[in-house]
């Protein structure tokens, strides 16, 4: 019979192919119901090892999934080493030498690398 840890620590191997293109409202959603089965965990040592696994997948998530855009005249340009669907690169406003009172103005956005989604 699999114990509570060994039940959490299995999904959350799955958290970052089971987050992706979620709203970012659904992904804290996540989070917390998650942060809410550790806190029932009876010992603290189970509770502090599902905590840095939920935390590590997290981070995994935010450094590996999601990107930053910018907004430029209508367009979308992602700040991304790979390409993003749908997106052009920053190097192209890079090559427009655009002041940078221009990129302190642009909107900003968080969005899933793999399509390019806004995470919102």
């Amino acid at each position: 019979m699999a114990t509570q840890i060994t039940k959490i620590i299995a999904n959350l191997v799955n958290f970052r192919e089971e987050m992706k293109d979620l709203p970012a409202e659904t992904v804290k959603i996540h989070i917390s119901a998650y942060r809410e089965l550790i806190a029932m965990l009876p010992l603290k040592r189970e509770q502090y090892a599902a905590t840095v696994m939920l935390d590590a997948m997290i981070h995994k998530m935010i450094a590996s999934d999601l990107t930053m855009a910018y907004q430029y005249m209508g367009e979308m340009f992602a700040v991304y080493s790979k390409p993003v669907p749908g997106m052009e690169s920053t190097e192209v406003l890079h090559g427009l030498n655009l002041k940078q009172d221009a990129w302190d103005n642009m909107p900003r956005f968080l969005v899933w690398a793999d399509s390019g989604k806004i995470y919102e």
